[in-house]
Parts: structure tokens; sequence; C-alpha cells
């Protein structure tokens, strides 16, 4: 099992100066997830064939499991019976810590959970994790709003969220 420990990285956000970005090892977080024992003995998982996926009627849509795309993808993606396809849940927020909500403290985690998790478990705080939190671009002096460019604010969020993903995206070019 990996050790559970927030990350800070520090990284040049444009017109902001630098951002510090506090993120999670997707791994520990996906071992922390998966060894719940509220949510381990009620994963949505064939265990003798995990690429086959579990038996249901395809014409009762309950679950993510039961969609046609779920179908066609487990199909074409898991070709080894070891493979498994387990869909990644996003969920993000902005919560708003200042009286009247005016956007200058807030906290906005990115989350994820599984869709291999049933969705009556998924509705339960502790069937998430945090991969990272956005940094709040809302802090600028107030003067040095009208000199931001346009789009400013998307192309540094997404700088974050390319360092908070960048853990996903490395065990995905594994396999």
């Amino acid at each position: 099992m990996h050790e559970i420990h927030s990350k800070q990285t520090v990284i040049p956000l444009e017109g902001v100066g630098l951002g510090h970005i506090t993120h999670f090892n997707f791994e520990a977080m996906l071992d922390s997830l998966l060894s719940d024992p509220r949510i381990r003995d009620s994963l949505i998982v064939n265990w003798d064939n995990p690429s086959k996926g579990v038996r249901c009627d395809p014409s009762h849509v309950s679950d993510v499991h039961t969609a046609k795309w779920f179908f066609q993808t487990q199909k074409r993606m898991c070709t080894e019976p070891d493979h498994l396809l387990c869909p990644i849940v996003l969920a993000c927020d902005r919560a708003h810590c200042d009286e009247g909500g005016k956007s200058r403290l807030s906290l906005e985690p990115m989350l994820f959970t599984l869709a291999i998790i049933p969705q009556e478990l998924r509705t339960q705080p502790w069937a998430w994790r945090p991969l990272g939190y956005l940094s709040n671009l809302h802090l600028v002096p107030s003067s040095e709003i009208s000199t931001r460019l346009r789009g400013q604010n998307i192309r540094n969020t997404h700088r974050m969220l390319r360092l908070i993903f960048a853990d996903i995206h490395r065990l995905q070019k594994a396999g």
C-alpha cells in the first residue's frame, strides 16, 4: 500500500506569478478507495474473469456497467483475461469560505471515485478521494484584474489540472 501524503508543487501561472498546488498520489488514493471495507466487497467486478464484466440485463440500465458504451468499450479495450474496465468519475466544485461568497477565499477540490463502485455507495462522501486542490485564481488584487489576458484563468486552470492528473496519465500510458 502506498503512503497517503499530499505533495506541494509550485508551478508558473500566467499573469499571477507562482501557483502552489496541493496534490495527491493517485495510486495511493486508489489503493485507499479499493481497500475501504465499506466498498471492497461491493465492487462491480467479475472476479473470475475481469475482462468480461458482470452479468446483467442490458435492457435495464441501472448503473454505468449496464450502458451500451460500457459494453462496447469493454469489448474493444479488455483483450486479456486480467484487464478491467474501471471508469474514473470526477467532481470539482468550488466552496466559498468567505462571508458573502465573494470568491476571495475559496477551496476547489478535484475529487474522484470509480464507476465499479455501486451508485448507492458512490453517493457517500467516504467513497470519494481527493486528487488535488485548484489554486484560487481570484486572490489577485482588484487593481490587477483588468490587466488579465482573455482566457488567462482557463489556461492557468489547465496548467493546474495537468499537474493534478499527471499520475493518472502516467498510469494509463504504462497500461
